[in-house]
């Protein structure tokens, strides 16, 4: 008896199945980065491209490419472009200084947990964390 209700528990627990159909819209989320509170932006259109949005204090950030949702509730993010492209990076002299190009953001792989029908968590699967966003 407790090995079904063992059982039971655990195919209760399983996360929903999401396809690419019912995941399309414009998501938010929100989380503290180093003490900063951010907020992100996703749009996911239904031909697969995405373009996120993150704002945290005075920095906005953004990044634009393809995405794919995997059968194990998984998505993957492929950047293509993003701003800023550059930044200035202060000299240790008063006034002195140069500006860097910014590295290609890597995109990401996130697990998918569906927790109603405007919400789930996205796990980052290689960093651990986790953001819950919410569609609309």
């Amino acid at each position: 008896m407790l090995r079904f209700a063992v059982m039971s528990l655990a195919l209760v627990a399983l996360p929903v199945a999401v396809s690419a159909g019912s995941f399309t819209g414009t998501w938010h989320g929100a989380l503290r980065l180093n003490g900063q509170s951010c907020t992100i932006q996703v749009v996911l259109a239904p031909n697969g491209s995405y373009v996120q949005t993150a704002r945290c204090g005075t920095v906005t950030t953004e990044q634009s490419g393809s995405y794919k949702i995997f059968p194990d509730n998984e998505i993957g993010f492929t950047v293509v472009d993003w701003e800023p492209k550059t930044r200035y990076v202060v000299g240790s002299q008063v006034g002195s200084g140069h500006v860097e190009r910014n590295a290609k953001p890597p995109g990401g792989m996130f697990k998918i947990t569906v927790t109603g029908p405007n919400s789930m968590v996205w796990k980052d699967v290689d960093y651990g964390g986790a953001i819950t966003m919410i569609r609309g």
